[in-house]
């Protein structure tokens, strides 16, 4: 996972002189030791810094996670030659060249990360060799050893954390800003500093003087294990975090889709737009008892098996990945379990709706049954004003409350208590708790077209579409029960224009020409 690269200042000139003069002002101090043991201590430099340096972990606040500071203190106590300074500041820069590319550095930024990285490295080993040679120059038994560690691992970090602000940001010393990175660079490596203890020891003692590495190659060896081991284990982390949170978006979106479906297809279609868009697959197939989905459209599935992932009502999916789909298998069942939920819920809203139709067709034909004049009349006009309403275009919410409107526009005066002939008002509906639609067309269904109407004085298309067609359902129904079909549309047509709508009662005559019945 790429991670955010630390802010860098450049690697300026001046910088580069300061380091420079910095370094050699600080005297070398040749170690103690026989020189049979710089081969083998070339060796280990180069890989423990090298390993240091390229596996570092970037945090999210721009620290990086080395334990390079504390195999830097063991060679600033046990000493170094020339070659092996070189070495160390040869490994640091082709390490942070590795760790550079890999947080996603160009390549002028990466050449001089490095250069400043080795440069300022160079000068804390050499600082921190002076500082333990003038405390403590020949350590002997552990506490003087692990005393000399610690001197040296902070003059260490805190040279370089000084030299690194040296000149950056067009001033010449670092502010405070510097500290807390600082202490989260100095914590975690000096918690290594023991494995060193016993390395010191040997090669400051006469072992060490004839040329034993065993101990060194040891601490140099858990050093690095350590280093992969942190850096990997924060990696997968963060990549576990990451990718907890885009499984959190993804649910998010799919559930906000679905919530905004209004039938099975479309609930299908969302999860398929968000398994495209979460997988970028080659092609996506929902299935569903009755019901297929693909993506894109209009195309058909490779014929490669898919990864299929099963539902427990039906719901099936199929991915077909290409080389660059990354396949999450426990993301598809928690989409299909979702969509699952709201497909249930979908069903459940139908059977609730037909449910309470078939209540309320069975409430107004027991309260019609009570007038033998009326008996049927609420239905045969919701039949016509959905005909009619259908005809005209409406939407199916829309012809729904057109529907419920013309149930009750005879009963819903005994319903709400209120006596036939005084009518009743939106306040009255509100308290019987009808969609707002249906409420509009009852209330509106006296309006008349030409605005003589009650109880508003609407007119034309002020007037709602539901309460338009309503009062043109009523009127025809009503009149057809005294007399013919013909008779009926008669009356209608001589008030088109005062009463009606005349775009309505047109829209009624031509559904009798195509044969419609009442």
């Amino acid at each position: 996972m790429a991670q955010a690269p630390e802010r860098d200042h450049g690697l300026t000139a001046f910088q580069a002189v300061l380091w420079l003069a910095a370094g050699l002002a600080i005297p070398g101090v040749e170690p103690g030791w026989n020189r049979d043991i710089t081969l083998e201590m070339l060796l280990v430099t180069w890989a423990v810094a090298l390993v240091a340096s390229s596996f570092a972990y970037l945090t999210s606040r721009g620290v990086s996670v080395t334990l390079l500071p504390a195999f830097a203190a063991f060679l600033s106590t046990a000493g170094f030659t020339g070659a092996i300074e070189a070495a160390f500041t040869a490994s640091i820069f082709v390490g942070h060249l590795g760790y550079s590319i890999r947080i996603g550095r160009t390549r002028s930024s990466a050449l001089r990360h490095s250069a400043r990285m080795a440069m300022v490295s160079w000068v804390g080993l050499r600082a921190a060799r002076a500082a333990a040679t003038a405390v403590l120059p020949y350590p002997e038994g552990l506490p003087a050893i692990a005393f000399v560690l610690v001197l040296s691992h902070l003059v260490f970090v805190f040279a370089v954390a000084i030299l690194r602000g040296l000149g950056a940001g067009d001033r010449l010393f670092p502010g405070l800003s510097a500290i807390p990175g600082t202490t989260q660079r100095l914590l975690l490596p000096m918690a290594f500093l023991p494995l060193f203890i016993p390395a010191v020891e040997d090669v400051l003692s006469d072992i060490g003087k004839e040329g034993d590495p065993l101990l060194m190659i040891l601490g140099a060896s858990a050093l690095i294990s350590a280093q992969i081991a942190i850096t990997v284990s924060l990696e997968k982390s963060k990549w576990a975090k990451g990718r907890s949170l885009s499984i959190q978006r993804s649910l998010a979106s799919l559930s906000e889709r679905l919530s905004r479906s209004t039938s099975t297809v479309h609930a299908l279609q969302a999860l398929a737009l968000e398994a495209q868009g979460a997988f970028s697959p080659r092609s996506v197939r929902i299935g569903y008892p009755g019901f297929a989905v693909i993506r894109p459209s209009g195309t058909a599935p490779p014929p490669d098996p898919p990864l299929t992932r099963r539902g427990r009502t039906g719901l099936t999916v199929e991915v077909w990945a290409d080389e660059i789909t990354v396949l999450d298998k426990s993301r598809l069942d928690s989409f299909i379990s979702l969509t699952e939920a709201a497909l249930q819920n979908l069903e459940l809203g139908k059977r609730v709706s037909l449910e309470a139709w078939s209540c309320m067709e069975a409430m107004v034909y027991s309260l019609d049954r009570a007038d033998h004049r009326l008996s049927g009349h609420s239905r045969r006009v919701a039949r016509l004003a959905v005909e009619i309403g259908r005809r005209l275009g409406l939407q199916s919410g829309l012809l729904d409350a057109v529907r419920m409107s013309a149930l009750l526009h005879h009963v819903a005066p005994a319903v709400l208590g209120a006596p036939a002939d005084e009518g009743f008002d939106d306040q009255e509906l509100s308290a019987f708790s009808l969609p707002e639609e249906a409420m509009t067309g009852l209330v509106g269904m006296n309006e008349h077209y030409d605005g003589s109407g009650q109880p508003s004085g609407l007119s034309a298309s002020s007037i709602p579409i539901s309460a338009r067609i309503l009062a043109v359902a009523d009127e025809y129904v009503s009149e057809l029960e005294r007399g013919t079909p013909q008779t009926a549309m008669s009356v209608v047509s001589l008030r088109a224009g005062s009463l009606f709508d005349p775009a309505v009662v047109s829209t009624l005559a031509s559904s009798l020409e195509l044969g419609f019945e009442v």
